[in-house]
């Protein structure tokens, strides 16, 4: 009895075994570790159709997944409550989560302190940062340069922590197309007219930024409602019923990757076709042994 598993990717490097079952000899190819290279990620998607900078992205990124456990990212219209639901996030997990800080080079609005709430910068030092492939993701608005370093996600993995990204939608496009693979979280404000309201509250927009923030605010609405694109969208219409929404999903799908004495690069960077392999073996070794293959 022949029975061969062939048919996986050349951009994994495959195993072949032997060995006999109930009078059966079963040949299997199978893929013990996964196999990166410049042509793909640690999760087997393909880099060709990337630019040089894309495909740099994906190399440093795979070595924080390799190294660090898997990261979160928040996204929402300005004003939807993500700093909120993060800082009662924080104060539940403190030695969990870290936060990883943005920089910008706008100016800081009062009581934003340097390195904890952004680190500030001038556009001429950001903009050679990103040429030279400093940043993850970044995005411009409102003249005003946003974005996410690799050292300062580096830094909260380094920790042990889980790393928390605060950023908008461009931005998670652009990590998409890196190696990362954090967990996406969309937060949904009640409605445009009461995040109208809250973003006049503040009283530190004027009213050309404002109708800006309100014109990308119904663009990331609209993302965020994308089937496929966020793995869980959170309704803030009570910061209560947010957060405990919040807190469930990351009780169950962050928090708990950190336990059962595994670490936290082994659980949460395991690629999810060796699950889907085992599966796969171990039904075919049922089959062997209900004599199902004749």
């Amino acid at each position: 009895m022949f029975f061969n598993i062939s048919n996986f990717p050349t951009r994994f490097r495959m195993i072949e075994c032997m060995f006999c079952f109930n009078n059966c000899t079963v040949f299997l190819s199978i893929l013990p570790q996964p196999f990166y290279t410049h042509t793909c990620d640690y999760y087997g998607r393909g880099s060709r159709g990337l630019s040089h900078k894309q495909r740099e992205k994906f190399s440093d990124t795979h070595n924080m997944v390799q190294h660090g456990p898997r990261s979160l990212v928040l996204c929402g219209p300005s004003g939807s409550g993500k700093s909120t639901l993060l800082q009662r996030l924080f104060a539940e997990f403190p030695h969990k989560f870290g936060f990883s800080v943005s920089h910008t080079t706008r100016n800081p609005r009062p009581g934003e302190v340097n390195g904890k709430h952004y680190h500030f910068i001038t556009k001429e030092a950001m903009r050679e940062a990103i040429a030279h492939g400093e940043f993850i993701e970044s995005a411009e608005f409102c003249k005003n340069l946003y974005g996410t370093s690799k050292a300062a996600v580096q830094a909260v993995m380094s920790e042990g922590k889980v790393c928390v990204l605060d950023i908008d939608v461009q931005g998670v496009k652009q990590v998409k197309q890196t190696d990362l693979n954090p967990h996406y979280i969309f937060v949904m404000p009640p409605s445009i007219e009461e995040l109208e309201c809250r973003l006049r509250d503040r009283g530190t927009e004027t009213e050309e930024s404002l109708q800006k923030r309100l014109d990308a605010a119904r663009e990331e609405i609209e993302f965020g409602n994308a089937p496929g694109n966020f793995d869980l969208v959170v309704e803030n219409n009570s910061l209560d019923k947010a957060y405990a929404s919040l807190r469930e999903f990351v009780a169950r799908e962050v928090v708990k990757d950190k336990v059962d004495g595994e670490s936290p690069s082994a659980s949460w960077a395991r690629p999810t076709v060796h699950r889907g392999m085992g599966s796969f073996i171990y039904q075919a070794m049922s089959w062997l042994g209900r004599g199902r293959i004749q």
